[in-house]
């Protein structure tokens, strides 16, 4: 599924995260901290991502700190973070709560 939306004016699509993948493997690889794999999930969930950080606090920046602070968690602590839970899950869930600290500290 493909969604369209704006963001400063320009047009951007956003398709659904693919969670019928082998996301077991996934999930060793990223323990074992195989840079590979999580370059491959960097690049397939980093634009939904961003896009959710920025709806939320309508700045760029701040989403980008939001999306980025929750990937060097991930690969930080990856056995922590990923049991039981999809990285995608682990990755959404760490960017709503930096969404969330980012806007209570807004101005």
């Amino acid at each position: 599924m493909v969604k369209r939306i704006y963001i400063n004016y320009r047009l951007i699509s956003v398709r659904a995260p693919n969670m019928n993948q082998a996301t077991g493997n996934q999930t060793e690889l990223l323990i074992r901290k195989d840079f590979s794999s999580y370059l491959e999930l960097y690049e397939e969930h980093n634009e939904n991502l961003l896009i959710y950080a920025f709806l939320v606090l309508r700045d760029e920046t701040r989403a980008k700190i939001a999306v980025r602070t929750a990937f060097v968690k991930l690969w930080q602590q990856p056995d922590r973070f990923l049991q039981d839970r999809t990285a995608y899950s682990v990755l959404f869930s760490e960017v709503k709560v930096m969404t969330y600290l980012l806007k209570s500290t807004e101005s």
